[in-house]
């Protein structure tokens, strides 16, 4: 029997970019299971988007995307998670190569893969370093992420108290823990980049300082134990 597939979509003040992601998952060649959106008490239209598209549409109050994503894939029923922020966009194999290599992979507990990039206006925003939209390199944003279910129970949620950096601390306890990763040697996702986006953000980059320190701690920590 296949695995069900879960798509977890957080969301805020994004009403510009959903219908593009949204149209994105709609368009796969092994469609999803269902489709979870968290609307993190967005002030624009974003959840009046979601709601056009017939999805599971859950709502919050703002309290970042950690508890966005926490919550959907709580209350979500698929063996696969397949996560997607709101202003990114899935190739239409995305999801069957992702679930294929799962499969073919199975000592693997999530399957990645490479990215590229859309810019917003005619060149990129003033933080990012690349200037050619056919670039591409392995990605490692939770848009372009499949965990099994069980990769999920043995890590853990999101670290609620991140606001930033918390998808570098969830690879980082799945690394500290001896979980594996397969990636897969194809585009599996565009990624939009706009003045807005968290990376960009001097606040991201000493989140990320703190995650690799609390990592370098943990296995201090199990060297001593």
């Amino acid at each position: 029997m296949s695995e069900r597939i879960s798509v977890i979509v957080p969301v805020y003040n994004a009403e510009a970019y959903l219908s593009a992601a949204l149209d994105s998952v709609m368009a796969q060649t092994l469609p999803p299971d269902e489709v979870i959106v968290v609307d993190d008490g967005s002030t624009d239209g974003s959840a009046a988007v979601a709601e056009r598209y017939g999805v599971t549409l859950m709502r919050q109050p703002n309290s970042g995307v950690s508890d966005a994503r926490n919550l959907a894939i709580s209350h979500a029923t698929g063996d696969f998670l397949a996560l997607l922020d709101a202003d990114d966009i899935w190739p239409e194999t995305k999801l069957a190569d992702q679930a294929n290599a799962l499969r073919v992979h199975p000592e693997a507990g999530y399957a990645l893969g490479y990215q590229r990039y859309l810019f917003e206006g005619d060149r990129p925003a003033d933080w990012f370093v690349r200037t050619r939209v056919e670039d591409s390199e392995p990605g490692y944003s939770p848009s372009v992420w499949m965990l099994r279910r069980t990769t999920w129970d043995q890590v853990g949620i999101f670290e609620p108290a991140r606001r930033l950096g918390e998808d570098i601390d969830w690879l980082a306890r799945a690394n500290d823990l001896g979980v594996t990763f397969h990636m897969v040697p194809k585009v599996l996702l565009i990624r939009r980049i706009h003045e807005n986006n968290l990376t960009g953000l001097p606040e991201t980059r000493r989140a990320w300082l703190r995650v690799l320190r609390a990592s370098a701690a943990r296995k201090r920590a199990m060297g001593q134990a």
